[in-house]
């Protein structure tokens, strides 16, 4: 791995969350850009999760669900690549929010259950059982809706 490009490729995603935290989603979003090109070149999995992760946070504050959903799920896939159980979990409760935000519970309900099951491998019980209390009201819901939720 370059140094030099992950100095620079951070350096970028640094620039990217000043310019969300100013309020400027383009010039953050040409950051991220730039910053996820550099870390798929290194092969860096860490850095390639965050700066999809602050690119699907800008898809949602422009209501670009879909795009949001699908920067979420390559995060996640990036972070079971370099074994981030604690980001999976918070990449995992946020395409809970979007899926649900999409109107989609029966997805939702998938993220919340895998969500559920890396909280548990992490050993965080608090967490763990809010999101279960969280799951069982979205399964309720699907119930109602007359379905069973996915996987039951």
């Amino acid at each position: 791995m370059d140094g030099r490009q992950l100095e620079e490729g951070t350096a970028l995603l640094g620039s990217a969350l000043g310019a969300e935290a100013a309020g400027d989603l383009h010039l953050a979003w040409d950051y991220a850009s730039e910053a996820l090109g550099l870390f798929e070149e290194l092969g860096d999995g860490a850095g390639r999760a965050d700066t999809l992760h602050l690119l699907a946070r800008l898809c949602c504050r422009e209501r670009r669900l879909d795009e949001a959903e699908a920067h979420l799920v390559d995060a996640i896939g990036a972070c079971v690549e370099v074994g981030e159980l604690p980001g999976q979990a918070v990449l995992l409760d946020d395409l809970f929010g979007v899926r649900l935000e999409r109107g989609e519970p029966a997805s939702a309900y998938e993220a919340s259950g895998r969500l559920l099951e890396v909280l548990e491998q992490l050993g965080d019980q608090a967490a763990h059982e809010g999101a279960h209390h969280r799951h069982l009201h979205l399964a309720a819901l699907l119930a109602s809706e007359g379905g069973d939720p996915p996987g039951d």
